[in-house]
């Protein structure tokens, strides 16, 4: 990794497994894990689901729409904000956070009330917001239409080769089953 992508990989284990087990939100049994995902298995069956789907326990979405990574305090519109992008990141993995989420989502409405709420949320997002929610496969739209059902989520790992497909169009095609050997990395 070093020498061909410059890349420095820490606490690196060995003889773990791809999938991590979980139960509640939880890890019961940690595998590999990347850029903080895990991976679980994807229990919805239909066409075009992955089989696989990044995961993040229940901690760390709640911990992170209320405190994220500025030094900034928070209003609960920016607590909102937050609360939606963590809700489309649980990327219909953990059932766990999505409901803690939505609970907090529909308290803090309460709270503050729905009158004018989508303007509230449109007048509030940065370029940077908005760059973090196209990354998220979201649009402006869906993020001021309220909390996403389970299902919106679910609809959204289909796979979707326009969006998808897009990486490798300027790379040649390597088989899989070509020897690492008959590769030139320099």
């Amino acid at each position: 990794m070093k020498v061909h992508f410059n890349v420095i990989l820490r606490d690196l284990n060995d003889g773990v497994s791809f999938l991590s087990q979980v139960k509640d939100g939880w890890i019961t049994n940690r595998g590999a894990t990347f850029l903080k995902h895990q991976f679980v298995e994807n229990p919805e069956k239909s066409p075009g689901q992955p089989q696989f789907l990044p995961f993040r326990e229940s901690r760390e979405f709640l911990v992170r729409a209320v405190w994220g990574r500025e030094t900034r305090s928070r209003d609960e519109i920016d607590v909102l904000l937050s609360i939606l992008g963590h809700a489309y990141g649980t990327y219909a993995s953990n059932r766990d956070a999505y409901d803690r989420l939505h609970l907090f989502y529909s308290e803090i409405v309460s709270c503050i009330g729905p009158d004018n709420l989508q303007a509230r949320l449109l007048e509030r997002v940065s370029n940077e917001d908005l760059k973090k929610i196209r990354q998220l496969g979201m649009t402006p739209e869906e993020l001021v239409a309220g909390f996403p059902t389970w299902d919106v989520l679910i609809q959204k790992n289909i796979y979707d080769s326009t969006y998808q497909d897009t990486t490798y169009s300027s790379y040649e095609y390597i088989s899989p089953f070509e020897s690492a050997s008959e590769l030139d990395f320099s």
